[in-house]
C-alpha cells in the first residue's frame, strides 16, 4: 500500500483512505470480497474504489497501481467490479434509455478487442445516458495493464433486470 501511495503522490493523483471524508467501501468492493475472502487464505487484499474525476485521472491511477505492483515485485490480481448500463429496459433501476444498450455494446466490444483508446474516448453523453457504475473501475484496470501484452476474453454479457453485467478476463501474457 505504501508503494501505491508513493506512486500516486509522485503522479499528483489524489488518494484518500477508505473511511476518510465519506469514502466507504461500495458494492463493487464488498461483493467480490464476500466471494474471495474465504478462498484466498492469507493473501493480502487492498480494496480500492473510484471517484468522479475524469477517466484520464483514473487511467493514471491505474498506471500508478501497475508501477507499485512492479516495484513490490509481486504478482497481483486486479478485479474491476461494477455494473454497465442501469438503463437497458423499461422498469430498469435508473429508468430506460436506449443509449444504455449502445454503451454496453461499445464497451464490451472495446474490451473484447482490448481497445483502451476507444474506452478512454467514449462520448461523455453516452456515458451519462448509460447510468453506469463500472466504467471507472475498468479504466483503472486498463491503466494498471498499460504497456503489458494482454489477451482479452469476454466470458459473458447479460442484461437481466435492465442492468448490464459483463464478465471478462484480461490475462497478461508472459514474455
Amino acid at each position: 500500500m505504501a508503494a501505491l501511495q508513493e506512486e500516486a503522490k509522485a503522479s499528483h493523483i489524489p488518494l484518500r483512505s477508505i473511511g476518510e471524508k465519506g469514502y466507504d467501501l461500495d458494492w463493487g468492493v464488498l461483493v467480490p470480497m464476500h466471494y474471495l475472502i474465504e478462498g484466498i487464505g492469507g493473501i493480502p487484499l487492498v480494496p480500492l474504489t473510484f471517484c468522479w474525476l475524469p477517466l484520464a485521472t483514473h487511467f493514471a491511477f491505474g498506471q500508478a497501481l501497475g508501477r507499485a505492483a512492479k516495484r513490490a515485485g509481486r504478482r497481483v490480481a486486479i478485479i474491476a467490479s461494477g455494473d454497465l448500463s442501469h438503463r437497458l429496459t423499461p422498469g430498469a433501476p435508473a429508468g430506460y434509455d436506449p443509449m444504455g444498450k449502445l454503451f454496453d455494446e461499445k464497451l464490451t466490444s472495446a474490451i473484447a478487442s482490448y481497445d483502451t483508446e476507444a474506452i478512454l474516448n467514449l462520448d461523455e453523453g453516452l456515458i451519462e445516458h448509460a447510468g453506469e457504475c463500472g466504467l471507472r473501475s475498468i479504466v483503472i484496470l486498463l491503466g494498471a495493464l498499460d504497456g503489458l501484452s494482454v489477451k482479452p476474453e469476454v466470458l459473458s454479457y447479460e442484461g437481466p433486470f435492465g442492468v448490464g453485467y459483463l464478465v471478462a478476463a484480461l490475462k497478461v501474457e508472459e514474455g
